[in-house]
């Protein structure tokens, strides 16, 4: 039979040994692990629960031999269980990375033993595994009763049954652990019994207290066992009266003397002495005094016993009390005396401090229990207090400052002062008149006050008020009040009394309602109202005061008279007068109609009295609202409405052809009716051709008769809008308003059309009201629009065309902007985060200005920007432009530049050479032809004056010996001043040769000036002379016009180029085109004045650079200005 337990070992050594040593031969074969993980020196695990024993190798192979051992004894070899092992509770859980561990389920007490875990060749590694069982209840024996006495020793035995391992016992009283006079004796054998035994010297303050012990070991460290046993000790009694050695009390305080008694077996007598004199038949544990008082003071002594003995306690009982004032009550006095006044105290502990002062007063004080005083004023009247202050020091209390008081009323008599009457002087009619006098000083003792009205000598009153239940206006005037008292009359005050009336009504007044004709003539309404003060009346018509309308005079006059009532109150009359300028022959209108009140206000009254007429107009029919053109289509049904105003009521009468229409058969009549609003709707169904043509619609009411016209015609297409108009306009929109013309018979809808200077077209459509808002417009722009309407017909006219400009829009210019050439970085300041910077650069060789960087966001203050190549930059500029609309932006700003490098480095040699070459080429060639010209010029000169004597400056021309120079301009400038600006007749009578005054008008020209042209040709003006192209190098704002007139005042500010486009001047190949259309005669130059070549005179087709293109310069052949530099007009035929 295998032996009991969890490994039943078998004695078969032989066997067992032939195995041995086959695995021992395999080890010497493979090659040795190593431990990665050893199991803990100890290990333990509860009862009945699951441990695993961790063990693990680095290097285990599959022919590694591992084993597990408990106690000696084999039971695993390497996952094979030895025989009579629980394998139902014994297992090995092993992984390929070497993990060899023991698991063990269910543990049980016999598990608990020495465990190793080892590998041949490596060694072994042991653990002690505890199977942790929580030990029993604890029981305590004691030879303690209810008989011990104290210092008697007593011995508790605590016990505990079981338990593995061996439980400890610790002792406690209430909570509190002992740790001396104990003897601990663990079990000798698995789950035998431990002992602890408490050996204890009783004290009286051991009675009822518990005694436990408490066990625990590994199994149940958070539930430990407890077990208790109650001590009982019998002792004589203790006695106390409390901790305070005298007891200080404060006087009028509750106060207990407790005897506090502890004893076993309890009292069986309680005595009380004081001052040591029994006090008989108390024999209660504590004595109350509620309150306590002086005579309470003395020793007071609490005797106890029992069976077992007797004791007592002492304590003497203080009573403190704060000081007690006497003085007298009150002292009369007049000004002048002396005063003396004794103050009386008496206190425990006796004060410290003794003084007078003056209640109110912080200046008097006298330390002292006597108050003296002499030649006493009447300012020194008052209350006097006595003050005396002990200090009081409770037991187990805070020492606290008392202070006795007494007080006594100082009286100085004197006569009373001046009377006062309050402000509340203005009563109603009908109210109470109360009138409140005071004195600033009433005298000692006190005045009495007397009223009565000024002018009567009766007494009306007395007291500080005179009342009158109901006032009235007789009481208008003056009262009076006069102090007295028993030293004579005070000065008296006065007081006007007003008495009010509040506004009302009087007759006659405002009817209800009243009914007038239209035709009425200088019609009035009449409000009247009495008050005081004054009422104010004002008109109000249908809720808005009538003194507030726009131009009210024009149509309303009002008439205000004021009479006196009663004496004291006014009587006002208001007139409402329907007269004014804007009122023929000072008739009604339709419009004054509605609600009159008279609206009457005071300062007496919150809300207006108010009276109230409706004023009826009775007028014949008016017609509006009504379309005089109506449309329908064949076999359609024709819908006719005519709407008419009237009072009274009107009734409507529909003819064609003089011929009354019923209701009946294709036609239908439905007439409505709202307030004053008559609407009669006349339909024809399956329109016909005779039903087309002009209808009469009658209104007719008792005032008269009214007629219009309506017209029922075939639907077609929209009329054109009227009245188109600028509503409004901003720096990048212009809000259009119109007038929709007849619709044709359909809805229509709106388009707008419109351009701008330069010619660029933009449209707007399907509109559906009579106004738009045209946006994205570009600041000091003008724009041309016209508008037609559409319906499902088509399309109808165009409306006449309407020209606007916006409004400008002025942008800061960039600040502070530098170009560092040699490290291409620009810098430069913004002081505004919501715009952008465009930036653009010349470069060397270029006349156009290429972008840089269109829209760059800057930051506040210095900003930077690095150019990628700037060695061939000459120039860079920098404009602000609006981030939301960055095609708008402001001037531009040039950058200065720094660390520049000399551009002739970029420069040949050869190419220098060439240059200075034909500009010496050039220079010497108009000296000779200046030369020649002028020796020309002053032979026809002479002869210019023989043929045409009179002829000046004048005629807008110079002569030069038989010939005349024409002065010719490219362009006629535009300007506000017309009457400056030569027509085309004064330029035309400035040609000296017939045959260039009729030179075809049709030409193009270009408008150099025009920033529509953009530098190409335009229909606008033309001045090509005698089959010829001129460029006159004195353009318009050079001054290059003719005719005598004076062109210095052409405005400067209308010439400006694109600057985004940079558009040329001039294409070149269809200025040649043009040109050679006109080369019937070879080329020639004209000078005039010619006194140096200027050498930034640059003619050319990409652009011109010139002096002369600034306003204020003469042209070349207008009569010279003697105050103004010469300049030269280049005519050049290509």
């Amino acid at each position: 039979m295998p032996k009991s337990g969890p490994i039943s070992l078998q004695p078969n050594m032989k066997r067992f040994g032939y195995f041995l040593l086959c695995l021992f031969c395999k080890y010497l074969s493979t090659e040795a692990a190593t431990f990665r993980t050893r199991p803990e020196p100890s290990t333990n695990v509860k009862l009945g629960e699951t441990v695993i024993i961790n063990c693990s190798f680095d290097g285990l192979t599959s022919e590694s031999s591992t084993i597990w051992q408990k106690d000696g004894n084999l039971i695993f070899l390497k996952t094979v269980a030895n025989a009579g092992v629980d394998t139902a509770r014994f297992s090995i859980v092993s992984t390929p990375d070497g993990h060899y561990d023991l698991k063990i389920t269910s543990a049980k007490v016999e598990d608990g033993g020495k465990y190793t875990c080892s590998l041949f060749g490596t060694g072994a590694a042991h653990t002690t595994l505890t199977v942790l069982v929580p030990p029993g209840n604890p029981v305590i024996n004691s030879n303690n009763n209810a008989q011990s006495t104290e210092n008697q020793i007593v011995t508790l035995n605590c016990s505990s049954a079981g338990g593995n391992p061996a439980p400890s016992i610790v002792w406690y009283i209430d909570n509190v652990a002992i740790t001396s006079e104990i003897t601990y004796q663990a079990a000798s054998i698995r789950g035998g019994t431990t002992y602890s035994v408490l050996r204890r010297t009783l004290v009286y303050t051991d009675h009822n207290k518990q005694f436990k012990c408490r066990v625990t070991n590994g199994a149940n460290q958070n539930s430990p066992k407890e077990a208790s046993h109650a001590v009982l000790v019998q002792f004589i009694p203790r006695v106390s009266l409390g901790q305070y050695k005298p007891l200080v009390v404060i006087e009028k305080s509750n106060v207990q003397l407790k005897c506090g008694i502890t004893a076993n077996p309890d009292v069986n007598s309680i005595h009380w002495y004081q001052d040591g004199q029994a006090k008989i038949g108390n024999t209660a544990r504590q004595i109350t005094f509620e309150p306590v008082g002086k005579v309470n003071a003395g020793a007071y002594t609490c005797e106890a016993g029992n069976k077992i003995g007797k004791s007592n306690d002492t304590v003497v009982l203080q009573v403190q009390y704060p000081p007690k004032v006497t003085v007298v009550k009150r002292k009369i006095i007049n000004e002048s005396q002396n005063i003396e006044i004794t103050c009386n105290v008496d206190a425990n502990p006796s004060p410290h401090t003794t003084k007078w002062s003056q209640v109110n007063s912080t200046s008097f004080v006298q330390t002292s229990n006597i108050l003296r005083m002499t030649n006493l004023k009447r300012n020194q009247a008052g209350t006097y207090t006595c003050s005396a202050t002990n200090r009081l020091t409770p037991s187990g209390g805070q020492q606290v400052d008392r202070v006795g008081t007494g007080s006594t009323e100082v009286v100085v008599q004197y006569p009373p002062g001046r009377a006062s009457i309050g402000v509340t002087s203005a009563f109603l009619i009908g109210q109470a008149i109360v009138l409140t006098c005071t004195m600033g000083d009433p005298g000692v003792p006190a005045a009495e006050l007397y009223w009565r009205q000024v002018g009567d000598s009766r007494i009306i009153g007395t007291g500080q008020q005179y009342r009158k239940d109901q006032a009235e206006l007789s009481d208008n005037g003056e009262f009076e009040c006069t102090p007295k008292n028993i030293l004579g009359a005070g000065p008296a005050s006065r007081i006007v009394v007003e008495v009010r009336e509040q506004p009302s009504f009087l007759e006659p007044n405002l009817k209800p309602k009243e009914s007038v004709e239209l035709t009425r003539q200088s019609f009035s309404l009449l409000c009247r109202a009495r008050g005081k003060p004054r009422p104010l009346i004002r008109w109000i018509h249908d809720s808005v005061y009538i003194d507030r309308m726009e131009n009210y005079a024009d149509f309303y006059r009002i008439d205000t008279s004021v009479q006196a009532i009663d004496i004291h109150s006014e009587n006002v009359s208001s007139t409402l007068r329907f007269t004014g300028n804007s009122r023929m022959n000072n008739g009604l209108k339709v419009e004054d109609k509605g609600q009159y009140t008279c609206h009457v206000t005071s300062s007496l009254i919150t809300q207006p009295l108010t009276k109230s007429l409706e004023l009826t107009i009775q007028y014949q029919p008016i017609i509006n609202d009504t379309l005089q053109r109506v449309a329908a289509n064949m076999n359609d049904t024709a819908t006719l409405t005519c709407r008419a105003k009237a009072v009274p009521k009107a009734t409507f009468e529909w003819q064609k052809g003089g011929r009354k229409i019923n209701s009946g058969g294709r036609y239908s009549i439905v007439p409505t009716v709202s307030g004053d609003t008559f609407l009669s709707v006349l339909k024809i169904m399956q329109a016909a051709v005779n039903d087309f043509g002009e209808y009469k619609c009658h209104a007719t009411n008792a005032i008269g008769r009214t007629t219009i016209n309506i017209d029922l015609t075939a639907k077609t297409t929209p009329d054109e809008p009227q009245e188109l108009a600028v509503e409004g306009k901003t720096w990048e929109s212009i809000e259009l308003k119109w007038k929709p013309g007849f619709n044709g018979g359909y809805p229509q809808r709106f388009h707008i059309y419109f351009w701008d200077s330069k010619g660029t077209f933009r449209k707007i459509e399907d509109i559906a009201g009579s106004s738009h808002n045209v946006t994205e417009l570009t600041p000091g722009s003008t724009y041309t629009f016209k508008i037609f309407a559409r319906n499902a017909v088509g399309d109808g006219k165009y409306s006449a065309n309407l020209t606007s400009t916006t409004t400008g829009l002025k942008l800061p210019v960039v600040e502070k902007t530098e170009f560092d050439k040699k490290n291409g970085v620009i810098r430069y300041r913004v002081s505004d985060s919501n715009v952008c910077i465009k930036i653009e650069k010349l470069v060397h060789g270029q006349t156009e200005w290429t972008m840089e960087v269109k829209c760059a966001a800057p930051v506040l203050n210095d900003n930077e920007y690095k150019m990628e190549d700037a060695s061939q930059v000459m120039d860079v500029r920098l404009f602000i432009c609006l981030q939301r609309r960055m095609d708008v932006c402001g001037q531009p700003s040039t950058a200065i530049k720094i660390n520049a490098s000399v551009m002739s480095k970029d420069v040949s040699d050869e190419t220098i050479i060439i240059v200075a070459a034909v500009c010496g080429g050039i220079v010497l060639s108009l000296i000779v032809i200046v030369t020649v010209l002028c020796f020309r010029r002053r032979r026809k000169q002479k002869k210019g004056y023989e043929q045409e004597s009179g002829s000046g400056s004048g005629s807008g021309r110079h002569t030069a010996g038989n010939s005349t120079v024409n002065s010719v301009s490219s362009t006629v400038p535009r300007s506000n001043n017309t009457a400056s600006m030569p027509n085309n007749n004064q330029i035309r009578s400035s040609y000296d040769n017939p045959a260039l005054q009729d030179h075809d008008q049709d030409h193009d020209s270009v408008d150099f000036d025009d920033p529509a042209s953009g530098g190409v040709y335009s229909h606008q003006q033309k001045n090509y002379l005698n089959n010829k192209l001129y460029l006159n190098g004195g353009l318009p704002n050079g001054g290059g016009g003719g005719g005598g007139g004076d062109w210095n005042h052409y405005d400067n500010s209308m010439v400006h180029y694109d600057e985004d486009n940079r558009r040329n001047i001039m294409d070149e190949q269809e200025m040649n085109r043009r040109n050679r259309q006109y080369l019937t005669e070879p080329p020639y130059i004209s000078y005039q004045d010619l006194k140096k070549p200027k050498p930034d005179l640059q003619i050319g087709l990409n652009g011109i650079k010139n002096d002369s293109l600034k306003p204020g310069n003469e042209s070349g052949y207008s009569t010279p200005d003697p105050t103004k530099p010469k300049k030269v007009i280049y005519e050049v035929i290509v």
